[in-house]
């Protein structure tokens, strides 16, 4: 028997050979895996750790996947959006002071090694936890600027790229710490309600009440809107409303011929045609005011200028008779308020005539001649080369030179008919003159109650004037304080004790100034005075005992409260706004975004309620409107 000996080919001992190698060195290599996650995963578990105190239990969930690149940005914007929502609603629980140890620690394990910019990162993310937990506006401030976003992003992203065991560390299994269990409080963004999509012009009239035009039929809409129903809308007319200025009885429907009056006194208001004058643009209005009094409905505007003052019957047909009498159209005005007060009813086709007053004797005062006085008031500002000037215009019917006093009396021959001299129609007094300069003022008027307000802006301060019960009050601040009005927003609002001056002011755009009567005037800080991202103040209003702001930024738009006239308080978030995303160059099939935007557009208030209307811009144009009966700290 012969025994065969088999050799094998080289070929087969080099496969055998490479394979063992192979499997050694796949040996070698999975332990040296296993010694870098075990190395490293502690790094990314720190990560977590923080994600988890800072964000919540489901931070791991919200930043994944990867964004491609590994672009921080996505992961930034998702963490940004998350901590806005956060810093509107109380924690509790020390957040985010009971994160800070937890950073510490973290930024000691990334200390050399390849992790520079997680390390700079972190100790970004350490100084961000720390001023928000200093205060409620550091933790909004924050929040807005963005900074903890970035910084939480590029560190997780910087750890996990870092190598397999940081990597691994992200997806393994890490059991929960008690830091992890608290459940962040996550705030509601106030959703409103959203009006048709072709409504224009939109414009609240009070803070139930939205009126707009819609664009397909072109004609004026009121909304009212209540507790627990759909809003109520009915049709106006033809023609769009113009803003309605805070504190305002009424607005303008501007129509393709003319403008008209709206009175703003009932939920479905009936215009009233302007007078003749108007209508035909004899006289361009620069400036107008509109009141209501017992028995009248008062128009008084200025052009070029000059005032006029109309009044009609609220009851009967639209009769407008002009009040100024042409030896005062020619007294230049700046500014006039309208202050309505108590008038006897009038003899009509609808009312019994009421009992005539015992008989005035003749040789009386004229005062006391007055027995039937119009029921308005008429604060006139007037400024001229020598300075400005706060006036009463009071009016009255004009007597006639033929009127009697009463018949003779035959018992008493002594008593005979006197001729009663001619009444004028109006009478006037200075309330306040001053010889500041008045070069290129702009004026505004503000009516509340029976307090008229002004405000003027010229180019050496910013002055103001409350009168009340007759009596003038005035203050000023120099422009050097504030700034040079610039063309942009000049916005007056008041109540019967203060007003409020918004203005874009060159350099300070949003700059608000509040004065009260026998105060000097006071300039309210920059809210978010630490943020350093673009910010503006959409809308100003004041509340009893409080001044409210609408601050707007690239991240959402908050509400901040001011009671001492010093800081700010609050920063309730009525928005969160989305930046537009484009698809990228590499992947144009990928979807783009508008974003999502909004401003505040108007502000309306009456006692503690207020409503805000805001403007939204995204996949379509909607208005919202936000309503707070609590003073401007709980919306919806």
């Amino acid at each position: 028997m012969a025994l065969f000996t088999v050799k094998p080919s080289r070929g087969t001992v080099a496969f055998f050979a490479l394979l063992g190698a192979g499997l050694v060195a796949r040996y070698a290599m999975n332990r040296r895996d296993e010694s870098v996650v075990a190395r490293d995963a502690p790094v990314t578990h720190a990560t977590r750790r923080l994600l988890r105190c800072v964000l919540g239990r489901d931070a791991e969930r919200m930043l994944w996947p990867r964004p491609p690149g590994d672009d921080p940005r996505p992961w930034a914007n998702a963490i940004n959006a998350r901590l806005r929502l956060m810093v509107a609603s109380s924690q509790g629980d020390g957040w985010p002071g009971r994160c800070s140890p937890i950073a510490q620690r973290l930024t000691v394990r990334l200390t050399g090694g390849s992790f520079a910019t997680a390390y700079s990162a972190a100790l970004e993310a350490q100084r961000a936890i720390v001023e928000m937990s200093a205060s409620s506006m550091g933790a909004i401030t924050a929040a807005e600027n963005g900074r903890l976003g970035v910084a939480l992003a590029t560190i997780s992203l910087e750890v996990i790229k870092a190598n397999v065991g940081t990597e691994s560390g992200w997806t393994s299994a890490l059991a929960y710490e008690p830091a992890d269990l608290v459940a962040p409080n996550i705030g509601d963004v106030p959703l409103g309600i959203s009006l048709p999509p072709s409504a224009d012009g939109v414009t609240l009239a009070a803070p139930e009440w939205v009126l707009f035009q819609d664009a397909n039929d072109r004609r004026a809409h009121s909304l009212l809107f209540r507790d627990r129903a759909a809003p109520a809308d009915a049709v106006i007319g033809p023609g769009a409303p113009l803003r309605v200025g805070n504190n305002s009885t009424a607005t303008l429907l501007a129509t393709d011929d003319a403008d008209a009056l709206l009175p703003l006194e009932s939920a479905r208001p009936i215009p009233v045609e302007l007078p003749l004058a108007a209508r035909r643009g004899e006289h361009p209005i620069e400036s107008w005011q509109s009141v209501k009094s017992a028995n009248h409905r008062w128009f008084a505007y200025v052009s070029r200028g000059r005032l006029h003052v109309w009044s009609t019957p609220v009851v009967g047909a639209t009769a407008w008779v002009e009040r100024v009498p042409p030896s005062l159209q020619d007294v230049p005005v700046a500014g006039v308020a309208l202050v309505a007060e108590p008038e006897p009813a009038e003899a009509s086709a609808t009312q019994p005539t009421p009992a005539l007053p015992t008989p005035i004797d003749p040789a009386a005062p004229a005062a006391a001649r007055d027995e039937w006085p119009l029921g308005l008031t008429a604060y006139v500002l007037r400024h001229g080369a020598r300075g400005v000037s706060v006036e009463r215009w009071s009016f009255a019917k004009p007597t006639d030179e033929s009127a009697v006093a009463p018949a003779n009396n035959p018992a008493n021959p002594a008593v005979r008919a006197t001729p009663v001299a001619a009444r004028e129609p109006v009478r006037r007094a200075v309330l306040e003159s001053e010889s500041r300069s008045s070069l290129r003022p702009r004026v505004l008027s503000c009516v509340s109650g029976t307090s008229a307000h002004f405000a003027v802006a010229s180019d050496d301060s910013y002055a103001f004037y409350r009168i009340v019960n007759g009596a003038s009050h005035s203050g000023d601040v120099p422009v050097a304080r504030v700034g040079a009005l610039s063309g942009g927003r000049f916005e007056l609002s008041c109540d019967e004790q203060r007003s409020l001056l918004l203005v874009d002011a060159l350099g300070r755009a949003g700059s608000m100034l509040v004065y009260q009567g026998e105060r000097e005037p006071q300039i309210l800080p920059v809210p978010l005075a630490a943020l350093n991202v673009q910010r503006s103040v959409d809308a100003a209003a004041l509340v009893p005992g409080a001044v409210l702001a609408f601050v707007r930024t690239p991240g959402s738009v908050r509400v901040l409260r001011s009671t001492d006239a010093s800081s700010w308080q609050g920063g309730a978030l009525l928005a969160q706004l989305l930046p537009p995303v484009a698809p990228t160059p590499e992947r144009p099939e990928d979807p783009g975004s508008p974003g999502y935007s909004m401003v505040i557009g108007a502000v309306s208030t009456y006692r503690d309620r207020v409503a805000a209307l805001g403007v939204g811009r995204g996949s379509r144009v909607r208005a919202v409107r936000y309503f707070s009966s609590d003073g401007g700290l709980t919306w919806h």
